[in-house]
């Protein structure tokens, strides 16, 4: 597609910087994920979390309940095309930014893992039951609790600012490169109606004028139905049809002779296509054209 792939966008290296220079600011983790929640290979946010949440993860419980949470943010974020900051189950605080390419959300940018208030052990003993739902090591869990970066509500919308900055950056990367794909686009077009318009009395087909413009077959039919709301063979056809009407209002030659001259290899076809593009059968052009004349 002319849209960047999900796997092309996690190649990009400002998201491996980004998530590095996040880490060293705050200690915060940072993720791409697609719109069914699964996380970048290349960014391998886990080495990045939290100790609380890596424990949390450590868990089987503890992993379906960060997922279900997570996936009901990344579907409001798929709906609504808006950054949010959401508590998670256990009370910390995730944000998602949505990467919105052409009006489609193609993943999330992700953060969090945080705080809005200093950890402490009386906020602790308010998630100690479901800890031990999920099968939790609660001395484990506690002492990491207490490292759970503290964010003000200020300092973690100024993270969900610079957030949207790398897919402001990322959306006008791919539209400029989707604007110099689109001039070659049509410049390649241009090269196979040139080849065509050369060609075209001649038995071609779609292979031989995607090889003359360095194309493969499938990408050529498709840049047709792209760019010229018609198919490879309707075109050809049709500067074969304009052809065939010159012949026959100018010339005395025979219906299967107008045909060959055209480029059409079968009479049937010829005038099957002729009837449908002029309403007329061939012979019944000809009858109406040199009325028109006389």
């Amino acid at each position: 597609m002319d849209q960047f792939s999900f796997k092309e966008i996690e190649d990009l290296p400002v998201l491996g910087r980004f998530r590095k220079a996040l880490h060293v600011l705050t200690g915060l983790p940072f993720d791409f994920v697609d719109t069914r929640g699964r996380s970048s290979s290349q960014l391998k946010p886990l080495e990045a979390y939290t100790p609380f949440c890596r424990l949390i993860s450590q868990s089987v419980s503890g992993r379906i309940a960060c997922k279900k949470c997570d996936l009901g943010a990344i579907k409001r974020c798929v709906e609504t095309k808006k950054p949010l900051a959401y508590v998670c189950h256990l009370g910390l605080t995730d944000i998602a930014v949505p990467l919105v390419i052409r009006g489609e959300v193609v993943g999330v940018l992700c953060s969090g893992q945080f705080l809005s208030f200093q950890p402490a052990e009386k906020e602790f003993q308010k998630i100690t039951n479901r800890l031990i739902k999920l099968g939790v090591n609660l001395s484990k869990a506690e002492k990491c609790y207490g490292a759970i970066p503290a964010v003000k509500k200020e300092r973690a919308e100024t993270i969900i600012d610079l957030i949207a900055i790398v897919t402001e950056y990322i959306i006008e990367a791919e539209r400029k490169i989707f604007n110099l794909t689109d001039v070659l686009h049509k410049d390649k077009i241009r090269q196979a109606q040139e080849f065509i318009f050369r060609h075209y009395k001649e038995k071609i087909s779609l292979k031989e004028t995607a090889d003359a413009v360095h194309l493969s077959p499938f990408r050529l039919a498709h840049l047709f139905q792209e760019k010229r709301r018609t198919s490879f063979t309707r075109y050809l056809n049709s500067l074969r049809i304009e052809e065939s009407k010159l012949l026959l209002s100018g010339t005395n030659l025979k219906v299967v002779e107008v045909a060959v001259r055209s480029g059409f290899s079968s009479l049937s076809y010829f005038n099957r296509f002729f009837r449908n593009e002029a309403g007329l059968s061939p012979r019944e052009y000809r009858k109406q054209q040199t009325s028109i004349r006389i």
